[in-house]
This record gives C-alpha cells, sequence and structure tokens, in this order.
C-alpha cells in the first residue's frame, strides 16, 4: 500500500525492513538513534511526529499506515494542491480512518480522497462525518474497490463529498458504488458544475439509500434536473413498488420527434370494445416487495385490452418477494452493522424470485377518448340539424287544410326481421305528397333517422349496420300525419 498525506493526528505504526535503513534520523534537530520500531516514549498518543509548523514532506511506507483520531479530531486528515488523501491497496483498504469526529478528511484541488483497495475503497468513521472530502474542481470523495467504493459512517454525515465542477461522491464496485449510513445524511454529494454523487456497480446496485424515518434519497437541483434516469432499450428507467406522488408531469409530445403522423377515427367503436372493471390487488405474501395498492379499483384488465390496443400494453420481468441484506437495508433502531457484517453482506446479490407482469399505458387512452367525444358531438349536432328541419316540416303541414286518404297510403313490415345489417321497407305514397319515413328507438323514443320519400317510390333499403342491437320502430308520415307504425328487430 502507497499512500501520500499531511495528518493533523496520526499515529504511525510501520515496520521498515531495509538492512541499509538509516539509523540516525538525521535530519533532526538532535539526531535519534531508532530501532526496528519507531515507538514514542510516555503514553499512547502524546507524541507527534513534526509539528504544524515544521512538517515532514513524503513519507513512504511498505506496510500498512493507521490513522485513529483522539477525543474531537480526525482519523486521517490530508490537505493539498493535488490529492488531499491518497490511498491505495490490493486486498484490504484503500483508505480507512475511525475517528471521534471526523474518520477521514481530505480538501485538494484535484481529489479531496482518492483511494482503491480490494474490499473498501475509501472507509471512514466518526461522530460527526465519517468521510468527508473537498475538491475545488474535480473529485471530493472517490473510492474504487471490489465491494464497497465508498463507505462512511457517522451521527452527522455517512458520507459527504463536494466539488467545484466535477463529482461530489464517485464510488466504483463489483457489488455497492457508495454506501453511507447517518442519522442526517446517509450520502450527501454536491457538485456545482457535475454529479453530486454518482455510483456504479457491475452486479448490484450503483447507489442505494434507506432510511428509517426520513428520505430514502433527496435530489435537488438549482439548475438542471433533480433526478435523471436511463436504462438500455427494453428495460424500465424507473421502477417504483408502491404509489408515487408528483405535483406535475409532463409526456414528452414534439412534433419534431415524431413520424408517420395521420388522424385515426371510429373511437366509439374503440371505446365500446372496452370493459372497465372493478377489483383489488393480492394481497400474498409472495407480492409484499410490490406494495401493492389496498382496497377498491376501478380500471382494465392487461389482458382485456391487449385483446383491442395491444400497443397500450407492455409486460417486463420484474422481482417479486424480492429480500436485502440486513446489513444493506439499514436498521429500525438507527443502530450501525459492523465492517465484518458489511464485508460478508455485500458479496450475497440480493434475491427475488422473478415474475413476467403486464403493465397498462393509460395515458395514451386520452386521445381516444378526446376522439370519441367529438364523434358524439358530430352526431348530436346532426340530430339537431334534423329536429329543425322536422320541426318546420310539422309546421307547415299543420298549416295544410288538405287531406290524406288513410287507404291510399300505406307501410309494409320489413324484410328481413330480425336482421343484422340491412333490410327493405316497401311502401305506398300518393302522388304529390310530402313523405317521410321516420325510424325511432323503441322505449325511448329517439329519432334515429328521417329518410324522405319521393312520390310514386315502392320500397327502400335500410342500413343498420351502424346502429347498436335492439328494437326500433319506423313510421310513415304523409303531409305531417302519421299514416301506421312498424317495428324491426337488430340482432349482432
Amino acid at each position: 500500500m502507497k499512500q501520500v498525506f499531511f495528518s493533523l493526528t496520526l499515529l504511525a505504526f510501520a515496520n521498515l525492513c531495509n538492512a541499509q535503513a538509516n539509523t540516525k534520523l538525521s535530519n533532526l534537530v538532535a539526531p535519534t538513534a531508532v530501532n526496528v520500531n519507531l515507538i514514542p516514549g510516555g503514553t499512547t498518543g502524546t507524541k507527534d511526529i513534526g509539528s504544524n509548523t515544521k512538517r515532514w514532506r513524503n513519507g513512504y511506507f511498505n506496510a500498512t499506515v493507521y490513522g485513529y483520531g483522539v477525543g474531537s479530531s480526525y482519523g486521517v486528515y490530508g490537505t493539498a494542491a493535488s490529492y488531499g488523501v491518497y490511498g491505495y491497496s490490493s486486498a484490504g483498504y484503500g483508505v480507512a480512518g475511525v475517528s471521534g469526529y471526523l474518520g477521514v478528511y481530505g480538501s485538494g484541488s484535484t481529489y479531496g480522497v482518492y483511494a482503491s483497495g480490494g474490499t473498501y475503497g475509501l472507509y471512514g468513521s466518526g461522530s460527526s462525518y465519517g468521510v468527508y472530502g473537498y475538491s475545488s474542481s474535480n473529485y471530493g470523495l472517490y473510492g474504487s474497490s471490489g465491494y464497497i467504493g465508498v463507505y462512511g459512517t457517522g451521527t452527522s454525515y455517512g458520507v459527504y463529498g463536494y466539488s467545484g465542477s466535477n463529482y461530489g461522491v464517485y464510488g466504483s464496485s463489483g457489488y455497492l458504488g457508495v454506501y453511507g449510513t447517518g442519522t442526517s445524511y446517509g450520502t450527501y454529494g454536491y457538485s456545482s458544475g457535475g454529479y453530486g454523487a454518482t455510483g456504479t456497480s457491475s452486479t448490484s446496485y450503483g447507489v442505494y439509500g434507506s432510511s428509517s424515518s426520513y428520505y430514502g434519497g433527496y435530489f435537488y437541483s438549482t439548475s438542471s434536473y433533480g433526478v435523471r434516469a436511463g436504462t438500455s432499450t427494453g428495460f424500465y428507467a424507473g421502477v417504483f413498488d408502491g404509489n408515487v406522488w408528483t405535483s406535475g408531469t409532463y409526456y414528452t409530445s414534439d412534433k419534431n420527434l415524431k413520424k408517420n403522423i395521420k388522424d385515426f377515427d371510429n373511437a366509439m367503436s374503440i371505446i365500446n370494445k372496452l370493459q372497465p372493471k372493478n377489483y383489488e390487488f393480492k394481497t400474498d405474501e409472495k407480492y409484499a416487495s410490490l406494495n401493492l395498492p389496498k382496497g377498491t379499483h376501478y380500471g382494465l384488465l392487461a389482458q382485456d385490452l391487449e385483446q383491442v390496443l395491444p400497443n397500450l400494453v407492455k409486460e417486463g420481468a420484474h422481482p417479486v418477494n424480492e429480500s436485502h441484506s440486513d446489513a444493506i437495508r439499514g436498521t429500525t433502531d438507527g443502530s450501525q452493522p459492523s465492517r465484518e457484517t458489511i464485508a460478508q453482506s455485500v458479496k450475497q446479490a440480493p434475491s427475488a424470485e422473478t415474475m413476467n407482469i403486464k403493465a397498462v399505458n393509460y395515458t395514451e387512452l386520452i386521445p381516444i377518448m378526446i376522439k370519441a367525444m367529438q364523434e358524439l358531438s358530430k352526431q348530436n349536432d346532426d340530430l339537431k340539424n334534423q329536429v329543425s328541419v322536422l320541426s318546420q316540416t310539422v309546421s307547415q303541414l299543420t298549416k295544410s287544410t288538405g287531406t290524406i286518404s288513410a287507404s291510399s297510403a300505406s307501410i309494409n313490415q320489413n324484410f328481413p326481421n330480425p336482421f343484422t345489417k340491412s333490410t327493405v321497407i316497401s311502401f305506398s305514397v300518393p302522388q304529390g305528397s310530402n313523405a317521410n319515413i321516420i325510424v325511432s328507438q323503441t322505449g325511448s323514443g329517439k329519432v334515429i333517422k328521417t329518410i324522405p320519400l319521393s312520390s310514386g317510390a315502392s320500397q327502400l333499403t335500410f342500413d343498420g349496420a351502424s346502429l347498436s342491437a335492439g328494437s326500433y320502430s319506423y313510421s310513415l308520415y304523409i303531409d305531417g300525419k302519421k299514416i301506421d307504425t312498424k317495428q324491426m328487430i337488430i340482432n349482432r
């Protein structure tokens, strides 16, 4: 392990194995003889190497350097123009610090704290900050390892990182990129121009957040995205096991992003094929991790909608009955897991049974409902026009003094009856008369259609394909007087 750092309170323990090592610290004010180990006299923790005004330059060690803070102090403290604290290990900890205040503190223009290790890239534990890193232009905290990139625990901030233009906190690992626990913030990352916090993992969570009493994760930006999530084609950018509350939502619908744009019709026909239901979600323990809503709900079954509008149904594989390591999930009493517990748990990926679940895109039903309402509105306007024409006809007929001979006008039963699409109606109309056949819905009396007849005509073919199944009446009117009424039935 090779580390370069500048420390205010540092207990150094190193094995000097080189047989040619200098046996006199000749660059001290008074040369001092040393043995294999450089051990302070007196009470442990009361001797310093160097001072705040007279510092050593670089320290190179071929073994381990430990940092322990005494009282309200720092486990590892470093500040430099480039790397505040730098540590590397192929098997254990890149940088580890334990203190009564700050576990690891680093400040530098490039990296506040940089660490790479086989188990933990960066580990810190303190009563206030577990790990604290500051950089004016690059990475506040950077950690990389096989298990946990950055780990910190503290009563205020587990992990705290700040960067002026790049990454506040960056963690990369084979399991957890960033892990932080704290009573105030588990992980806090801030950047004025880059990423507040970022974590990558090859097998599990990039960043995992959990809280027993407040927010599992909180994201905010003053000038860009609070949260942005993406994924490869075929997966979901976001999955939420439970209700989602939002104060505003917009959906991408820019014309410049679309092609093959065209109108559609027969929306009412589509609506009439849908089968709304009310239902309750299952409460089996198997589905507990999905946090399905309770109580009675209204909607469409995905399998039913798929028969009508298959493009509004999507099926995906989702984990159910998912389990997490207690060390990763955290505890309700605020206690923190040990490093050994974490090291063991990160080797075990979260387990879950996978189930294919179908989901419905209700949003795209809205344009269909809008189109259906427009079609109904047009039908309503047509009916109003027909009523207006009939009213004028009746008004004119009431002024007529002529009489119609019932024997000279007649209307016959349609054939076939019942029918599915069309039927033939025969009739007899006197010459010179104003004749109409009015079709109405039986029961409601609603006028469906008015058919003007020419003198001398004997029959017509009535098209009922657009009408719903049911019973209808049709009446013959001569000069405003009803001559006769017949019944017809439409079957589907």
